[in-house]
């Protein structure tokens, strides 16, 4: 895989002239989106001033509440088709450059079927589920594919109103692990286990992770960001080798944010937590500096570099 310098370099040279054209419109949009927005607050404050005038009795705090989401309606349509170019010409290059045989697509996603394959989250009463920025293809063979993912859950709230709580965002992989096993194994957030203690949180979990118990392993750095659930204890240590822990604690470190990872059905999935779409340019950010360049380039680094960072492609995980 390409280094990060090599990327960077790529996206300064050989997309340089998309991205200055890129920039020119993404300021053209930051005009138009500052006038949109003082055209609501001038809108905003005809309405109230008329309301006091003619004893009207309209709710102040609603008018703030709809200029608010019709400032953020306006600023998404007005950038709707930079995002779109930028996704097209910028980050379909990249993805391209990094791997031929991978394929990005701005308004796919990877499915819900993994997500529930996976085993990492209840799939009971799941409510929705959206993504975008799906990639899919193979690497040295291993077939990988990958999104940004936003999935929530329906409950029921007071009085019988159904609530919707979100239950997972962030960047979900799925990859075909090259090594046949027959159970199942969890590797999750040690974060219950730290407040309540093993017992506690092997109860916890029991629901979501099914026969799943917990295991203990000898690697004291490795259990303190992780527990680790099997229904085949042998088979866990055996995948959770030394150098596979040391692997998924890079993973974890370069991510900055909490990493679920589950081995099941001959495939490897992981689910990498954050609070954003991540490919997603930032209107307010210009698209030549260093910074929001760096982003890009090392989450999707980071994502297509599971394979090569678990090395899912040696023969120690050929399939017996």
């Amino acid at each position: 895989m390409k280094s990060t310098s090599e990327l960077t370099d790529y996206y300064y040279t050989h997309l340089g002239n998309d991205l200055k054209i890129l920039e020119e419109d993404r300021k053209a949009i930051q005009k138009r989106i500052a006038k949109a927005k003082k055209n609501i607050i001038i809108i905003a404050f005809i309405i109230v001033l008329f309301s006091m005038i003619t004893g009207l009795g309209i709710n102040i705090i609603n008018v703030i509440v709809v200029a608010f989401i019709a400032t953020y309606i306006a600023k998404h349509y007005i950038a709707r088709d930079y995002v779109f170019i930028f996704k097209r010409k910028i980050i379909k290059s990249l993805v391209e450059v990094l791997d031929k045989n991978l394929h990005f697509n701005s308004f796919g996603t990877i499915s819900l079927t993994h997500f529930k394959k996976s085993g990492l989250f209840s799939n009971d009463k799941i409510g929705a589920c959206t993504g975008n920025d799906h990639v899919r293809g193979t690497i040295d063979g291993v077939k990988i594919e990958f999104s940004d993912l936003n999935v929530s859950y329906k409950s029921n709230g007071s009085r019988n109103v159904k609530s919707v709580r979100p239950i997972f965002r962030g960047l979900f992989i799925m990859c075909e692990f090259n090594k046949h096993f027959h159970g199942s194994t969890f590797v999750v957030p040690d974060t219950t286990e730290k407040f309540f203690g093993p017992m506690v949180a092997q109860w916890m979990q029991s629901n979501k992770l099914g026969n799943a118990t917990l295991i203990q392993l000898d690697d004291p750095e490795f259990e303190k960001h992780f527990a680790i659930y099997s229904d085949d204890q042998i088979e866990a240590h055996y995948l959770l080798t030394p150098t596979m822990m040391e692997r998924l604690l890079a993973i974890k470190k370069q991510a900055k944010s909490n990493l679920s990872v589950s081995f099941r059905d001959d495939k490897i999935y992981l689910a990498i937590h954050f609070n954003k779409d991540l490919f997603e340019p930032d209107i307010n950010q210009s698209l030549l500096d260093y910074k929001q360049a760096a982003e890009y380039i090392e989450t999707l680094r980071l994502a297509i570099g599971v394979v090569e960072e678990l090395k899912l492609n040696q023969k120690l995980w050929s399939k017996q």
